[in-house]
């Protein structure tokens, strides 16, 4: 017989529950339980590609061998070394929006079935958002990408119609596809949000947090006080900082401080008679239910715990009062995510007030360099400086923490364009440069059978199928040899010039054109012929 007690301890363990994510969610089919959680931790990328029940039969059913084996690789190398950046760059037609769809929905899939995402990633504080951004060209393009080409494979996916379905469906999207919605929200506040990438500020915005009034002093790393208006607009700093795992103070690296908005302040004296000023949102580290590395808002400290300072000490706090509005300031980009003040107390560093600062630099860099500035190479630095600032990289990949992925897809124009830099990068740097990049011909990609009837032109002194690009794919504008106005198509010569013909293709590599060594095939023959003049393989 059930006793009330019985009765109590259920009440008691599904609240518990509830309260570390496990619950069913709006419009979901079932609850997600710690049974399920446990069972989809074990899932692995090839698992998400080869199962329909995550992307859907019609999605699985037509995945091209390379790209699975591509993102298979990706998964191995990930395990092997630390990996920020995933580029994948050539022309139409190569998988790769299907290929950023597969790793958004992997990464998605990971962070969803995360029972307790607040306790998982210590940086983060319950309720603030995640955000997955898209950036294109534009932002009615980058909607396009969420919204006409993600959304779908989102709402066709079992796995999320039964434990976390998006709040928006793609049925809905058609009923009127000239007006989509500013973002694509799931359960446990996360967030999909397309945006410009000439405007990297546009995908920023989230988990912003408060800040200290000027006269506040935080330890340098070497071992000097200095305050944070005293400390204003300068760049590359060092300063303390708490590192996690080892669990010590060591000197890191901080971007800047910025004066970020004008606040409401609290006066706080803690119970060692040390004052500060600061925002009723800025967040110290305590020892929450004696559970240290949680940062909390002051108005939470009051009632719940004690603040943990830089020699272990737990303060309480003796007195708080409000002040009125004041200039407020914040450390930017520190590398363990967190500063330490004058008395030791351990606050977490904000990436406030970006949105604002993104735009000063975008514009600033702009006018500056009208002709260089590369609008892919700024989203790039300005989205990786704000995944590491709120998930520490290195500091995750140390601890055993998922880590996210910055995935960069587009066609190389020129030697000097983003992609390229970034693969001359990850070239030159290795392992170390935390680039995993794939740069391959069209028909490396696509399966054979795709190209039954298509002419190819072999160049056999390089041993390479010559790629054509059109112009209902890009815009060719001249010839790069002769000047000649490229009207339907362009061969893709040496340093991925566009030429005209092939004569003007052999002059990009110091040779004339000898019609011997340029040979014509049909699609039929293609196995054959790249058999037969030992044309490289995937990976070569």
């Amino acid at each position: 017989m059930r006793t009330f007690s019985d009765l109590i301890n259920k009440e008691a363990d599904q609240f518990a529950d509830q309260q570390e994510g496990y619950k069913k969610y709006p419009n979901a089919k079932y609850a997600f339980t710690r049974e399920i959680a446990e069972e989809y931790s074990r899932k692995t990328m090839k698992d998400i590609l080869t199962d329909p029940y995550f992307l859907g039969k019609d999605i699985v059913d037509g995945l091209w061998p390379k790209i699975i084996d591509t993102a298979l690789e990706l998964e191995e190398e990930r395990k092997r070394r630390f990996i920020h950046t995933f580029l994948f760059t050539g022309s139409v037609g190569q998988g790769k929006t299907s290929m950023s769809n597969i790793l958004l929905f992997k990464q998605l899939f990971d962070i969803l079935t995360i029972p307790d995402i607040g306790t998982y990633f210590p940086n983060m504080t319950k309720g603030k958002a995640i955000a997955f951004v898209i950036l294109s060209k534009d932002a009615q393009a980058a909607k396009g990408v969420t919204f006409k080409d993600m959304l779908p494979i989102l709402s066709d996916s079992p796995f999320l119609r039964d434990y976390f379905p998006p709040n928006i469906s793609a049925e809905k999207i058609m009923e009127n596809p000239s007006r989509l919605p500013k973002e694509l929200r799931f359960p446990k506040n996360i967030v999909i949000f397309p945006g410009q990438s000439g405007q990297a500020a546009s995908a920023l915005g989230y988990n912003v947090y408060g800040c200290f009034t000027g006269d506040t002093k935080i330890k340098m790393a070497d071992g000097s006080l200095k305050s944070l208006s005293e400390l204003e607009g300068k760049r590359n700093l060092k300063i303390r900082g708490l590192d996690y795992n080892p669990v010590d103070i060591i000197n890191v690296d901080a971007f800047t401080v910025k004066q970020t908005k004008v606040d409401y302040v609290y006066e706080v004296e803690t119970s060692d008679g040390y004052k500060f000023k600061t925002t009723r949102d800025h967040l110290f580290l305590t020892d929450a239910t004696n559970q240290f590395f949680r940062f909390q808002t002051i108005h939470e400290i009051i009632f719940r715990c004690k603040i943990v300072t830089d020699k272990i000490n737990l303060l309480n706090i003796h007195n708080i009062k409000l002040l009125g509005k004041e200039k407020v300031y914040d450390v930017i980009g520190s590398e363990t995510s967190n500063f330490i003040l004058e008395n030791g107390v351990i606050a977490h560093n904000s990436t406030m007030d970006e949105v604002n600062d993104m735009q000063y630099v975008e514009k600033s860099k702009k006018a500056a360099l009208k002709q260089y500035y590369s609008a892919a190479e700024e989203a790039h630095r300005e989205l990786y400086d704000r995944m590491n600032s709120r998930f520490p990289f290195l500091l995750h990949r140390r601890r055993g923490i998922k880590t996210g992925l910055i995935t960069c897809i587009g066609q190389a124009r020129h030697p000097d364009s983003f992609t390229e830099k970034m693969i001359k990068k990850a070239k030159s740097e290795g392992d170390d440069s935390g680039i995993f990049y794939v740069k391959k011909s069209r028909w490396e990609m696509q399966p054979s059978t795709n190209f039954l009837g298509e002419k190819f032109i072999f160049d056999k002194d390089i041993k390479k199928i010559i790629e054509i690009k059109r112009r209902k794919h890009v815009d060719l504008g001249n010839c790069e040899v002769c000047n000649k106005v490229l009207t339907e198509e362009a061969m893709v010569a040496n340093e991925n010039k566009l030429v005209c013909s092939l004569e003007c293709y052999a002059v990009t590599y110091n040779k004339v054109y000898d019609a011997p060594n340029i040979l014509s095939a049909i699609g039929e023959d293609f196995e054959l012929i790249k058999e037969k003049n030992n044309l490289p393989q995937k990976g070569e």
